[in-house]
């Protein structure tokens, strides 16, 4: 064999079998193998390799010029393995939704229906499962005690960065979110250097959150942007998929619809690259992670839908998100550091009070009230009615129930919310809890007891009176004129200006 065909190592058959590939180099046909690519890209770099041991002929020993020359191709094979990898990326569909699987899932979780069940016209099961359950006073106080641990003197830096994202958390469930934020920024000051990337990348994104329930969404959407470009430097892109999928949601919040596109379609075509390309880092991630990606490109489609009242494909976004995020459990034990099952069938709850929400708009209300429900009792079922996120879903329902007409139901779900609220220790002035006491005062209204509106608008002002102005003024922007023109008598006013607050 000449020294020619030896220096990338082919024989003349192999060479005749990729000879068309230094002229077309190089076409998806060889994207199912990355050493096929890593092959053919060698091969077309094989004539510059030449070239350069020709110039060094008479100079040197041969199998030092080989090296360099070797190495002085190095840019050109990985361009070409880049290219090959890109156009590889456009091959492969989106999976079909996962179908129903309960591996993973509680015993005592809610089993969803494949088909829509006609909900009853009453809310009596589940007030009286509401109604059932008591505080659990060891409970309470010990998400209280968590969320005032003092942090001890002697700890180490990533056990210290730790702890400050663990009281954080505790504080961010009670409605405390300028502390938790507090803990956040002290647990990433603390952490940097010492924590390795995941971890570090779970108190950046706990960040984001409590800066957006703070009522600061720029600062929110800072930070996403930096685990973005820190994911991109460390070549760990799967790290772009959710921050880029919350600053969607952000920024649709914003009002600024045509950004969020922007972002959706990264995270759309960063999960088509993971989920396509013949690198093997991005196929052993995938295979564990890909079904989180999945579900976050098809809740970011679902988003921007929404915002652009394109309810049916939103809601068919939502529902591949849902299927998703369930299918998720089977595949935590691979996790480098995974979350709680129940933390995953919470979002999957999530995803569908959005497909009830979605349907309302529509004004298919049956079938709202009935997603509604069942994500309502999967929460209790899961984790109980003394949870700092299940009156979210309690108003998700009663919000349903308002658009039937059904103010007397939705009145005893939004006291029940608030009640679970106060009984946490959430204050008043807390986003949820202030949330609660608005729609308490906009159903009231549309029952047109004005004495009992006004008096929990008056709860509601005095709540958030020490809120930032402009927070506080876009908050307070329905309630406040629904109630001062039903005190000043213009009830079929202040009627439908309850009504569209609900709709919002």
């Amino acid at each position: 064999m000449s020294d020619r065909n030896r220096t990338f190592g082919f024989t003349p058959s192999r060479l005749g079998t990729i000879a068309l590939v230094s002229l077309y180099l190089p076409q998806p046909a060889f994207a199912d193998s990355f050493e096929q690519i890593q092959q053919a890209c060698r091969e077309a770099a094989r004539p510059q390799v030449q070239t350069c041991m020709q110039t060094k002929q008479g100079t040197g020993d041969r199998e030092s010029n080989l090296a360099a020359c070797r190495n002085s191709a190095k840019p050109f094979v990985h361009a070409c393995v880049q290219r090959a990898v890109q156009r590889t990326t456009i091959a492969k569909p989106a999976p079909a939704a996962p179908k129903a699987d309960s591996g993973g899932v509680p015993k005592d979780a809610v089993t969803l229906p494949a088909v829509f069940v006609a909900p009853p016209r009453s809310i009596a099961d589940i007030t009286a499962i509401l109604d059932k359950e008591k505080p659990d006073a060891a409970k309470i106080a010990k998400l209280k005690a968590d969320a005032d641990v003092v942090p001890p003197k002697s700890a180490s830096a990533t056990d210290l960065a730790q702890l400050y994202y663990d009281r954080g958390n505790a504080r961010a469930l009670l409605g405390r979110n300028k502390e938790a934020l507090a803990d956040g920024l002290k647990g990433l000051e603390v952490g940097k250097g010492a924590m390795p990337f995941h971890q570090l990348y779970r108190i950046r994104q706990f960040v984001g959150m409590q800066y957006n329930a703070a009522g600061d969404p720029k600062q929110a959407v800072s930070m996403l942007q930096s685990m973005i470009r820190e994911a991109d430097q460390l070549g760990r892109k799967g790290g772009l998929i959710n921050p880029s999928r919350m600053i969607v949601s952000t920024l649709i919040g914003m009002g600024d619809v045509s950004q969020a596109d922007a972002y959706a379609r990264r995270v759309t075509a960063v999960v088509q690259e993971a989920r396509s390309s013949p690198l093997p880092g991005w196929r052993s991630s995938y295979a564990i992670y890909g079904t989180g990606w999945e579900s976050d490109a098809d809740s970011a489609r679902a988003l921007i839908f929404e915002a652009r009242g394109q309810y049916r494909e939103a809601e068919a976004a939502f529902k591949r998100a849902e299927a998703f995020r369930r299918a998720l459990l089977k595949y935590l034990d691979k996790f480098d550091y995974p979350p709680p099952p129940e933390q995953i069938l919470l979002a999957a709850d999530m995803d569908l009070l959005s497909i009830a929400r979605v349907k309302a708009k529509q004004n298919r209300l049956s079938e709202a009230e009935a997603d509604a429900r069942r994500a309502l009792l999967e929460v209790l079922k899961i984790q109980g009615k003394y949870n700092p996120r299940t009156p979210q879903f309690v108003i998700g329902l009663a919000s349903i129930l308002i658009e039937q007409g059904r103010y007397q139901d939705a009145e005893k779900l939004a006291r029940s919310a608030l009640e679970i609220q106060r009984t946490l220790g959430m204050a008043d002035g807390t986003p949820a809890t202030a949330s609660t006491l608005s729609q308490l005062g906009a159903v009231l209204v549309l029952q047109r007891r004005a004495g009992e509106a006004a008096g929990t608008y008056a709860q509601l002002d005095k709540a958030i009176a020490q809120w930032e102005p402009q927070r506080r003024d876009v908050f307070l922007l329905n309630g406040s004129r629904i109630t001062a023109l039903y005190a000043s008598g213009q009830v079929e006013a202040g009627i439908a200006a309850a009504q569209e607050l609900v709709k919002k």
